[in-house]
């Protein structure tokens, strides 16, 4: 059940990204980035920690494409506690429209937008002081604001800090994420 849904949302992904880079219309000199980010996810994923990867297509003007995949682990300590959240894992392939402002020449970027996809969490619980064990899974669309700050290094590469207060609807949860990544331009 687990791996159906994870390759149904990796399905879906990889369609959105193939349908983005072929859709994007009008040949650009202006160049894509791919970036490889490691971070934390806070609020009700407590601290878990993330990593993932996003593809930043330009369209037209300052608008730009972010197909992004993350996946989030969140260790927590064993409590006594009813329906404490033990451990939580989640994959979120989600797609972000942005608008990138430059500053300094070039050497900083500084994109805004909306970020929205989908997310499957998988939780398990302790029940009671008998250690006795459930768990949770749910997969649902989130949405939320995104921002991006760039220093780009060179020509090609730069370091990126991402922030995202992604909003899953269907669950209540919110996940704002934090990370830092290493983005090469091509």
């Amino acid at each position: 059940m687990f791996f159906k849904k994870m390759k149904r949302i990796l399905t879906a992904w990889t369609a959105a990204l193939l349908l983005t880079a072929t859709c994007l219309g009008e040949e650009t000199t202006r160049q894509r980035e791919l970036s490889l980010s490691l971070g934390s996810g806070i609020g009700d994923f407590h601290s878990a920690f993330t990593w993932g990867l996003c593809l930043n297509l330009p369209v037209k003007g300052n608008l730009r494409l972010e197909p992004e995949l993350f996946y989030y682990f969140d260790p927590l300590k064993r409590s006594q506690i009813p329906g404490l959240a033990i451990t939580s894992t989640a994959l979120s392939a989600g797609m972000n429209y942005l608008f990138r402002f430059e500053f300094a020449g070039g050497r900083i970027l500084l994109d805004a937008g909306v970020a929205w996809g989908v997310m499957h969490v998988s939780e398990t619980h302790e029940v009671d002081s008998l250690k006795q064990f459930t768990s949770r899974k749910s997969t649902g669309p989130y949405i939320g604001p995104a921002a991006v700050i760039q220093f780009r290094l060179d020509r090609f590469s730069g370091i990126r800090f991402d922030f995202r207060a992604l909003a899953i609807l269907r669950d209540g949860d919110s996940i704002p994420r934090l990370s830092i990544g290493y983005a090469f331009w091509y």
